[in-house]
């Protein structure tokens, strides 16, 4: 799944981030202010309802230039990083985007979690995959001139949302694994 089935997961999942968050002198308050819950809740409207890994592949194949170009280290450094932002802006322009022109932003986001969590070899608890990966969504300039509240929306948007989605999908992922091999012992 790419997004959470109901807000009470979210709300939880929310809950233990910002526990993290305070574990690393972090302001807590952040992720009241910056994150809603129903913001990683799965919904018609998020990318024409492309909730699964099985949806992305009825839709989309089971190989996209995603597939090809996000599987290895993902360092700033090394051309790994920019050949997957290349290819995850092709599958976003090429397949995603005339599917659901209307939600483009939760298009780009999906294409960015299927590479982040889906695809890469060191999975989306990667510091590198991290950096490489929500590097599509701009960078931060000219903070000096900006107000208070302005700082606080880009940091709600490029620090503490891409952070919270990976660990939302990263404690799924974990939660899902632990099933399996709890009922394989069974």
């Amino acid at each position: 799944m790419f997004l959470l089935p109901e807000n009470h997961t979210s709300v939880s999942c929310l809950k233990d981030f910002q526990v993290e968050l305070g574990s690393l002198k972090v302001p807590i308050h952040w992720v009241s202010t910056c994150l809603d819950p129903e913001y990683f809740v799965s919904s018609p409207s998020f990318c024409d309802r492309i909730e699964s890994l099985d949806d992305w592949f009825r839709i989309l194949g089971k190989k996209t230039p995603i597939d090809s170009f996000c599987k290895d280290n993902l360092n700033l450094s090394n051309n790994h990083c920019v050949n997957c932002l290349k290819a995850i802006r092709i599958t976003y322009q090429n397949d995603l985007m005339p599917i659901n022109h209307s939600n483009a932003k939760s298009c780009l986001l999906l294409a960015q979690l299927y590479a982040a969590g889906s695809v890469n070899v060191h999975g989306p608890e990667s510091k590198d995959v991290a950096s490489c990966i929500f590097q599509l969504n701009g960078p931060i300039v000219n903070m000096h001139y900006h107000s208070f509240l302005t700082k606080h929306k880009y940091v709600c948007r490029y620090v503490i949302l891409p952070s919270a989605i990976l660990l939302v999908l990263g404690a799924w992922i974990s939660f899902r694994d632990w099933v399996i091999m709890k009922c394989k012992i069974m």
